[in-house]
């Protein structure tokens, strides 16, 4: 233990020294937004506090707990709620993603007591862990592995007490279940077993798993508990009727109560069903939506016994439906929705008798209504959404009376949807998220409109967005988000300071936000509002090409290619030196390149042939050096480069194979079969070519010949990523989760580099870039969040870099580019938002030699 507080005091020194190695570069966007988190739909109460889900751009979708104020809003994990938070026993589990991997997780409101209980690896054709529900001192849940398939699966909340329940549909084949529902000790659900809808029960064992009742040829999927019995649907096509049972987990306790219309509505892959539904708890009665011949849809009551299954009143009179949907019990009452032909679709609410089933309020006078959506109810007043047709869909309250039933806020002024949702009472208020597109924060309401109010008021910075960062001549160039509507339209440069840190040109849009080096500046495709898409550099218009939309720059030695206006073009930089080399023609499916690469000094590309399949393409330049490279096969993958070849799967009458191709018809050769691959994973290293095929078999590499074309590592591998010849890459074995693998071209040299998460759940080392023959990347080892790491292929020389965002919380820093003596990236520091970084390469360990300026280097526009 000692050891461990030690090593603890050791890392939190040494990450805190390599902090103030970061730094902001500048806040280009320095106004200020409101909150520091969107709120999800996950929300749950406990110890007083308010446990949520919820997003921010640092940490993604995370666990945040907020007790009602903005300094008690905050972060616990960067764990993910995928579904749950589910209280047993004082604490709060539910099913989340860390590091790449889904599985239980346990919390008690704070960061070091929040722990993944049960990790569940990828199962084809599995949900992963989804529906968790509990039924006494168990929770359970559906679940999967690749043994038993999708199955039932408990939990007593300890990684020992975690397992499987039963396999329903025996071996890898899964039952799927779903609508898990308690009652008391035990939990029904719906499964499908051999193919036929059945609804199974369970005490948490094997034995005690079994099947309550046969759902025939079309299970409706509907399930609920009241009182003492689980209620659920029967559908028969042959007479279109949805009979309604209740079970009390007996054969003898399994009754059927009363058969309604059922509504089918047939939608692929098959019909969907609607009997009865909507039914809830009242005062240990059975309260529901029916619809029966003489009365349309209306609500009904039931005590669990055929002849207590009555009709409560008839809303809408005679045969036509009152539309009853999302009844919500409230004390003595229940809240639900109804339209009585008179009023529209409005708030009711019932005893469970007819007279006192009543309209609360016409809250939109007349025949349209608002169409409410109850929500939740506390200390005796509803929490709902609706429309009153003059201020959009916002928070309201009930206390069942019409004086008593009125809006809380005008959170989006106006005819604005602010779309409260969730309503959660935690600690004597009711939270909810709410907020237009882009504005969804946390509220809190005590049922009063002046205790309507937003949990956090504070406020940060908002985000520049820097993006695309490429170095030409000591300079890096990036485009930015000022606004933060989304679109990318100003060209920056800097040179590591703020002084330095300047807009070069606004434009309307820039097209993949992305930048060129060549000749000691900058080229891009952007429309300046005039032009269109247009050829620029850091200067101005390169030169006006009508249609143009230019696309796929590349650099081949001294002549930059692009396509544009259904042609191949090349450039030296010059309007006179802007020329098209070759009209590829104009075809439907269009004849832009999809792929390319440059080797040998030769520009490779794909383009659709007359049939809209990919042939391979070269370039000298030159007209007659632009051409089909003859090849009995139809590329399918990305061009990559090795020396002066190109690799690429290409697909023929004998299947997938890795191919070859110098540009000549004798260099272009097949190379070996292979299984699908992903062309994402296809990537150069030193004198090899590595892929991961889709079977999933793992890493493989090539030479360029059959019998140098091996399997390296049975491993999951992305984000593969050269480093001075060396491959590193994300790599997951089934034991550690996504962490940093390295590959010298063999089996034995083949390996994770470090264990930085240890564990089954990994750092997921994210945006690998060599600088200078370090790797630099983000990961979290679930001390500090996601930050800056560096790595030199040895488990000592893989360190965090700098903890930007202290804690747990995420800078989620990306796009790393040098330039000069620094490395640039955007990251956010919670204060700022997502701006332009930059750490010393001095940090990364690497040599402090003279630079030699680059004599191309020009001035850039003042």
């Amino acid at each position: 233990m000692r050891s461990s507080v030690v090593s603890l005091a050791l890392n939190f020194f040494v990450s805190t020294v390599q902090a103030q190695s970061a730094f902001l570069v500048d806040d280009i966007n320095t106004s200020r937004v409101e909150g520091r988190v969107a709120p999800g739909y996950s929300f749950a109460a406990l110890g007083g506090a308010l446990l949520f889900g919820g997003y921010d751009r640092a940490n993604g979708n995370a666990l945040w707990r907020s007790d009602g104020t903005a300094a008690g809003t905050h972060l616990v994990s960067s764990s993910s709620v995928d579904g749950g938070l589910v209280e047993l026993h004082g604490v709060l589990y539910f099913l989340g993603t860390e590091g790449g991997r889904s599985g239980l997780w346990r919390t008690d409101g704070t960061s070091e007591a929040t722990a993944l209980v049960k990790a569940f690896p990828y199962v084809p054709n599995a949900i992963g862990p989804v529906y968790l529900t509990r039924a006494g001192d168990l929770l359970f849940f559906s679940a999967a592995d690749a043994a038993h398939g999708q199955e039932l699966w408990k939990s007593d909340g300890t990684t020992d007490g975690t397992a499987m329940v039963a396999d329903v549909d025996p071996g890898p084949s899964s039952s799927y279940p779903y609508l898990l529902t308690p009652l008391g000790e035990r939990v029904f659900f719906q499964v499908r077993r051999e193919g036929v809808p059945q609804l199974w029960q369970s005490d948490g064992t094997e034995a005690g798993t079994i099947r309550a009742h046969d759902l025939g040829p079309i299970g409706i999927p509907f399930v609920a508990a009241s009182g003492p019995f689980v209620y659920f649907d029967v559908y028969d096509p042959a007479n279109g009727l949805a009979t309604l049972w209740r079970t009390d987990g007996t054969p003898g306790g399994t009754v059927a109560l009363h058969d309604f219309l059922a509504e089918v509505y047939y939608l692929p892959p098959g019909p969907d069903v609607y009997g009865p539904s909507f039914l809830v708890d009242l005062d240990g009665f059975a309260v529901f939506a029916g619809k029966d011949l003489d009365h349309g849809w209306e609500l009904w009551r039931s005590d669990g016994t055929p002849e207590g299954t009555v009709l409560v009143r008839d809303i809408a009179p005679g045969d036509q439906s009152s539309g009853i949907y999302a009844i919500v019990p409230a004390g003595h009452l229940a809240y639900f929705v109804a339209d009585d032909g008179i009023h529209g679709n409005e708030l009711w609410k019932t005893d469970g008798t007819e007279t006192g089933t009543v309209i609360v309020k016409d809250i939109v006078p007349g025949v349209f209504g608002s169409y409410p959506i109850p929500s939740v109810s506390a200390d005796g007043l509803l929490f709902f959404v609706t429309d009153d047709g003059v201020h959009g869909r916002e928070p309201w309250r009930s206390d069942g009376t019409e004086s008593g039933t009125y809006m809380l806020k005008d959170i989006e002024p106006g005819p604005g949807d602010s779309a409260p949702a969730p309503f959660q009472v935690a600690g004597g208020a009711v939270f909810f998220g709410a907020g237009g597109v882009g504005s969804r924060l946390l509220w809190k309401t005590n049922g009063t409109q002046s205790g309507t109010v937003l949990v956090d008021d504070s406020t940060r910075g908002a985000s520049s967005f820097p993006f695309g960062m490429t170095d030409s001549g000591g300079r890096i160039f990036f485009s930015t988000d000022e606004t933060g509507s989304g679109d990318y339209r100003s060209l920056w440069e800097s040179d590591g300071t703020a002084e330095g840190t300047r807009r070069v040109e606004s434009f309307c849009s820039i097209y993949g936000w992305s930048f060129h080096a060549f000749h000691g500046d900058i080229f891009f495709s952007a429309d300046d509002c005039v032009s269109g898409g247009q050829l620029w550099n850091s200067h101005g218009l390169v030169k006006y090409i009508p249609g143009a939309q230019p696309l796929g720059l590349t650099v081949v030695g001294d002549m930059l290619f692009f396509f544009a206006a259904g042609g191949l073009w090349k450039t030296d930089g010059t309007e006179t030196g802007t020329l098209l080399v070759r009209d590829l023609g104009a075809r439907p499916s269009g004849a832009s390149p999809l792929f390319i690469a440059a080797a040998g000094g030769l520009l490779f590309f794909t383009a659709d042939d007359d049939a809209h399949r990919l042939q391979l393409w070269k370039s000298d330049g030159t007209p007659d050096g632009t051409r089909v490279v003859p090849l009995s096969a139809y590329v399918e993958s990305a061009l990559v480069a090795v020396g002066r070849r190109v690799f690429f799967a290409a697909f023929d009458d004998s299947g997938n194979a890795l191919w070859r191709s110098d540009g000549t018809v004798a260099g272009t050769v097949r190379v070996k079969s292979i299984g699908p691959i992903s062309f994402d994973f296809l990537r150069a290293s030193g004198r090899f070519v590595y892929y991961t095929d889709q079977g999933g078999t793992g890493l493989w590499r090539s030479d360029g010949s059959a019998e140098g074309t091996i399997l390296l590592a049975r491993v999951g591998a992305s984000n593969l990523t050269d480093v001075g010849g060396a491959l590193f890459f994300v790599g997951e074995d089934g034991v550690h989760g996504p962490e940093l693998w390295r590959s010298d071209g063999t089996p034995a040299g083949t390996r994770m580099v470090r264990d930085i998460w240890p564990g089954e759940l990994g750092s997921s080392p994210a945006f690998l870039t060599d600088v200078g023959g370090v790797l630099v990347f983000a990961a979290d080892d679930g001390v500090h969040g996601t930050e800056v790491w560096k790595s030199n292929g040895t488990e000592a020389g893989t360190s965090i870099v700098a903890d930007i965002a202290p804690g747990v919380s995420s800078s989620s820093p990306s796009g790393f580019a040098h330039s000069g003596r620094l490395v640039f990236f955007d990251a956010d520091d919670g204060e700022t938002g997502f701006e332009l970084w930059a750490v010393p390469e001095s940090s990364l360990g690497l040599s402090q030699g003279p630079r030699r300026p680059d004599p191309r280097v020009v001035p850039f526009r003042q």
